[in-house]
């Protein structure tokens, strides 16, 4: 059973390596070919923008400022999730008070959104209001789903135990529910990155990858547009694995 499960992962890693080096390919294929480096930059190009950005504090920090913000909206879409989760689980009606307000958070499109939090609560603020509010209904689907996974013998005989419910919550349902919550935070931190530089972009929030985007296409620095692309998906693709990583170690 190891020596299968070594195996798929060995090819799993052998099909994304392939899946990179063909990327990479056609990158430089079409670079290779296209006359206007500018808006077709090479691959040398890009990896100089990468360095510029480690080596110059206002890009650099750019990426710090907006990795803390997406790491606390995160942390409160997570805070609001267990509680409004927690009211679920004592009654399950309650759920249908969020229902609607989740549905129109989730079908407003997210440049609609950040124009209406820039004008509402402005530059400062607004992308927090964005990326939270693309989140939570994400998150917050993930954690009731985990609840209700839980089989329905189970939940009928944890009702006629004298536990108190935050005990039951804490000790069992949790525990039980760990699945579900790695997965809702996997879906959940793609899309918190890129709704928060949606934010900081339509805001323009200083010290953000938003202004840097902006100014990229201002100035019509593909290369520099790029590599900040390169850069978020590097971030991701590590917080993914961190998760994945945490999700195996939970369920060892």
């Amino acid at each position: 059973m190891k020596t299968s499960t070594l195996q798929s992962r060995r090819k799993s890693w052998l099909a994304s390596c392939i899946s990179f080096v063909f990327i990479i390919g056609l990158f430089i294929l079409i670079s290779s070919k296209a006359n206007d480096s500018q808006i077709y930059p090479s691959l040398k190009q890009v990896f100089q923008q990468i360095g510029y950005i480690f080596t110059h504090q206002y890009e650099g920090l750019s990426f710090i400022y907006t990795f803390l913000r997406v790491l606390f909206v995160l942390i409160l879409a997570i805070i609001s999730s267990l509680l409004i989760s927690y009211l679920y689980y004592l009654k399950q009606w309650t759920y249908g008070f969020f229902q609607p307000i989740l549905v129109i958070m989730k079908s407003i499109p997210v440049v609609a959104l950040a124009v209406y939090m820039f004008l509402l609560v402005g530059s400062k603020r607004g992308p927090y209001f964005i990326a939270y509010l693309v989140a939570l209904p994400i998150m917050l689907e993930g954690f009731i789903l985990g609840i209700d996974s839980i089989p329905q013998p189970i939940q009928m005989e944890l009702a006629l135990t004298e536990v108190p419910k935050w005990k039951k919550l804490i000790q069992i349902y949790l525990p039980m529910m760990k699945k579900s919550l790695v997965t809702a935070f996997l879906q959940t931190l793609g899309i918190t990155f890129k709704s928060m530089i949606m934010g900081e972009y339509v805001c323009q929030t200083k010290n953000s990858i938003g202004v840097l985007i902006y100014d990229s296409k201002s100035f019509l620095e593909m290369d520099m547009l790029l590599a900040v692309s390169i850069l978020i998906v590097i971030i991701v693709f590590i917080g993914e694995v961190i998760a994945k990583r945490i999700e195996k170690k939970l369920f060892a």
